[in-house]
């Protein structure tokens, strides 16, 4: 399948090195790798004692002298975040390779930068991409999109399932990276004004809450006109079949 994901650039003005702790980057790196390899039963603990930990440094010694990268993950929330992004009057602008828009880890072009990505819940995402697709169209140049296709939900998901099994698990991975080796910050959709608001901050950027908190939605579908309900089996199956993004972002 090909995936299309935007990020948005954002930027923040210089900020003296000079004055950075000698051995705080090296203690940071140490840190992280202990807090990639701890045991799953303390995860969630980890995640966030990490996104905390990414919040301080960043703040501190890279606010005013990093640009920051936003990876639109497909039916994430990505639209409204580049545009409530944009409304705010923080610095960004699209980044797109031969009319692709949606760009994974592998084409970005600065990878030491601040990241930040949203996921969601492999059973909201197979419903919400359906009814995406069924109120603006199909794309012809997205192989998923031509062999899937169907006015039926059920169909379009069973065929999602059999030709292309746990295609949204792998490719998060793209945008995202292995659970050992994440970018700097990964919200939810499902917490996605509060997480970005943490973004955006542990990036460096001064942004008004209150703009964003009341920005209106985008991109919405016709969810009257194409109601998507699952059977139980049909649910499990996606479970099963996008287990791993169920399990690393804690979906149980």
């Amino acid at each position: 399948m090909e995936h299309k994901s935007q990020f948005a650039k954002l930027g923040g003005e210089g900020y003296s090195k000079s004055s950075r702790p000698i051995n705080f980057h090296s203690i940071y790196l140490m840190w992280i790798d202990i807090v990639s390899s701890v045991p799953k039963y303390v995860f969630k603990v980890f995640r966030y004692l990490k996104n905390l930990l990414h919040f301080l440094y960043w703040r501190i010694f890279h606010a005013y002298s990093s640009k920051n990268f936003f990876l639109h993950v497909p039916k994430t929330g990505g639209s409204w975040v580049k545009k409530v992004i944009a409304a705010s009057n923080i610095e960004c602008r699209n980044y797109s390779i031969s009319d692709n828009a949606h760009i994974g880890l592998k084409d970005c072009p600065c990878l030491e930068k601040f990241k930040f990505a949203f996921v969601r819940h492999p059973v909201d995402l197979y419903r919400s991409y359906w009814q995406f697709k069924m109120t603006y169209g199909w794309d012809r140049n997205n192989p998923l999109d031509m062999e899937c296709r169907s006015d039926s939900f059920h169909k379009f998901v069973r065929d999602v399932l059999d030709k292309f099994t746990g295609v949204y698990s792998k490719s998060l991975i793209d945008f995202v990276g292995e659970t050992n080796d994440e970018i700097e910050f990964i919200g939810k959709y499902e917490n996605l004004v509060d997480d970005l608001v943490f973004a955006l901050k542990a990036a460096g950027e001064i942004c008004d809450e209150t703009f964003i908190r009341t920005f209106p939605v985008q991109n919405v579908s016709d969810k009257i006109a194409f109601p998507a309900v699952y059977t139980d089996q049909l649910e499990n199956d996606v479970r099963s079949a996008e287990s791993m993004v169920i399990k690393r972002f804690n979906y149980e």
